[in-house]
């Protein structure tokens, strides 16, 4: 193998790795806001209560909101932008 290909080949891989690093590289979390969370006021959502009560979303640096619409129209909370 010629020293030009040589050269050129350790161009490439150089190249490579530093196009690795900026793809991969720990990004900064971005706020996220207010995560507004649609819940039924059913049993199955008492982990949800549980959470925000023991302030397990704060620690986490996540605000939530529970939102409790009226049973039927979940989706269209969703569709209204009422709930994320």
């Amino acid at each position: 193998m010629s020293m030009k290909a040589r050269i050129g080949i350790g161009v490439l891989i150089a190249a490579l790795a530093v196009a690795l690093f900026f793809i991969f590289r720990p990004q900064k979390p971005t706020p996220l806001g207010v995560i507004r969370v649609g819940i039924l006021k059913h049993e199955s959502s008492l982990p949800m209560y549980i959470a925000e009560e023991l302030g397990y979303f704060k620690n986490h640096g996540v605000e939530v909101q529970l939102v409790e619409p009226d049973p039927g129209v979940m989706t269209c909370g969703v569709n209204d932008d009422r709930v994320n």
